[in-house]
C-alpha cells in the first residue's frame, strides 16, 4: 500500500496530538495545561485499569445484557488501541487489563454482590463516553486530512 507522504505526515501528526490531547478524553473538566503529559496519561491508564476491571468483571458475574455486553466490548476495544498507541510501553496496557481481571477475581466480588453490579455500570458508563470522545477526535482529525470528504 502507498501512501503519499503528505498523508503520512498528517497521520503523524494526527497521533501526535491524540497523545497531547489524552487529557481531554478523561479529564475534560481539568485544564491541560496545568498537568504534565505523563500525569495525564498516568491517570488515563489508572482509570483504564478500572473500566477493564469492570468489563472482566461482568464477564464473571453477567450483569450486562448482551447487547449492552456488545457495546462495552466494543468501547473497550477502542479505548485499549487509543491507550497502546499513546503510550511508550503498549505492553503497558496488557498489563493493566491484566491486573483488572485479578482485582476482578478476588474473594471481595466472588458473590457478585451489588457493589460488583455498580463497578461494572460505572466501568460501562465511563468506557461509552471515552470512546465517544476518542471517535470524536480521530473523526475530526480525519476531515482535516487533505482530500477528505467535506
Amino acid at each position: 500500500m502507498n501512501i503519499p507522504l503528505c498523508h503520512l505526515a498528517v497521520l503523524r501528526s494526527i497521533r501526535t496530538r491524540m497523545k497531547k490531547n489524552l487529557a481531554l478524553l478523561l479529564l475534560i473538566a481539568l485544564p491541560a495545561t496545568v498537568i504534565a503529559q505523563e500525569r495525564v496519561i498516568g491517570v488515563a491508564l489508572e482509570r483504564f485499569g478500572v473500566v477493564a476491571g469492570g468489563w472482566w468483571l461482568n464477564q464473571k458475574c453477567k450483569f450486562l445484557s448482551g447487547e449492552e455486553i456488545k457495546a462495552f466490548s466494543r468501547d473497550v476495544a477502542v479505548i485499549n488501541t487509543s491507550l497502546a498507541t499513546s503510550v511508550d510501553n503498549p505492553s503497558l496496557v496488557l498489563s493493566i487489563q491484566a491486573s483488572g481481571k485479578k482485582a476482578s477475581e478476588s474473594e471481595k466480588y466472588a458473590s457478585c454482590s451489588s457493589e460488583a453490579q455498580e463497578i461494572v455500570t460505572y466501568a460501562a458508563s465511563a468506557a461509552n463516553q471515552w470512546s465517544s470522545e476518542i471517535r470524536k477526535t480521530v473523526l475530526e482529525a480525519a476531515t482535516r486530512l487533505p482530500g477528505a470528504p467535506k
